[in-house]
């Protein structure tokens, strides 16, 4: 009986499924998603899943579900955390630059991200994320970017959805947001602006 007892002190102490424990502050959703974000970048999108991301944070996989539901749930936190770069707060661009430079930092800022998590974005487009963070994000910079060009709403939707949809093509083919390239049919779409501007002078 005492044996028992004895063993039963000295075995080493099993992780529990499920619910981590009380006062447990070394797991946390803002630290799984950050994990999360470092292996998906160290491992490739194939290698990625829950049980992977269990064993690197060395918890029991059925830990992770405390904090999200699903996998699912998973990939829209971290799309939410690489999109926080894109602050309206903290714009990618100076508000004195002509039009031309401050659309091309935008642009870049975005490449910059889709070009770093492509297949992370890619579920994003796709629209199997239920995520607006970001698509808020961009369009609240597109705005700041277009200053006080004199477009109405509608143009301005088109314009925004014309420059994302040309960035997500070029990102398909692409390895980097330094190359010049992709400059060239950034500055065809602002053309295409100021002379839709123009037109509602």
């Amino acid at each position: 009986m005492v044996s028992a007892k004895m063993e039963a002190m000295t075995a080493p102490t099993r992780r529990r499924r499920g619910r981590p424990p009380t006062g447990s502050t070394d797991l946390d959703q803002h630290f799984i998603t950050s994990t999360a974000i470092q292996l998906l970048q160290t491992n490739g999108w194939n290698k990625f899943s829950m049980r992977a991301l269990a064993e690197q944070l060395q918890v029991d996989p059925m830990a992770l579900y405390h904090y999200f539901s699903n996998k699912t749930a998973l990939l829209e936190a971290m799309v939410t955390t690489v999109f926080t770069a894109l602050d309206p707060l903290h714009p990618p661009f100076d508000a004195a630059q002509p039009l031309e430079q401050r659309v091309e930092h935008l642009a870049q800022a975005y490449l910059q991200i889709v070009l770093r998590f492509p297949e992370l974005v890619g579920e994003l487009i796709a629209g199997r994320l239920n995520v607006h963070e970001p698509v808020r994000r961009f369009d609240d910079l597109f705005q700041q970017a277009m200053g006080d060009l004199p477009l109405d709403a509608s143009s301005r939707r088109h314009a925004t959805n014309l420059l994302v949809d040309y960035l997500h093509g070029y990102a398909l083919g692409a390895t980097s947001a330094t190359s010049p390239e992709w400059r060239h049919g950034t500055a065809i779409i602002i053309r295409g602006i100021r002379a839709i501007a123009s037109e509602m002078r």
